[in-house]
């Protein structure tokens, strides 16, 4: 029992008494009471009159995007020894994949694919 007396003093001794820090102050910050837009052209962010007081940021319009419009596709031409597999692996690293090839091209036959022939890569 006085062996762990002493090493809890010992203890004590090596780190000493900590106080905890104060934080220290905050800015305070100035209010916002107004935001006035300034008109700019497109694609460019207005000047403020005075930098030293304004921060003035404008949106860059964009051009709208139509979600039921198809998403263009992407094409592949067929090479000397390729396969529906080898294709699905070579572009999605999973040669099981090749069903999706074989589903956006109708038609096209797996053991028949001709070299200079473009099918479409979902």
């Amino acid at each position: 029992m006085l062996k762990f007396a002493c090493s809890i003093a010992l203890v004590f001794a090596v780190v000493g008494c900590q106080t905890a820090k104060q934080p220290e102050p905050l800015v305070p910050l100035t209010p916002v009471t107004e935001i006035t837009p300034t008109p700019s052209s497109p694609g460019n962010i207005a000047t403020p009159a005075d930098p030293a007081n304004d921060v003035t940021v404008t949106a860059t319009p964009t051009t709208p995007t139509n979600p039921t419009a198809p998403a263009p596709k992407k094409t592949y031409m067929v090479k000397r020894g390729d396969t529906l597999w080898s294709i699905a692996k070579a572009t999605y690293g999973d040669g099981k994949q090749y069903t999706k090839i074989a589903a956006a091209n109708p038609g096209v036959a797996p053991q028949a694919l001709k070299v200079g022939q473009t099918i479409v890569l979902p």
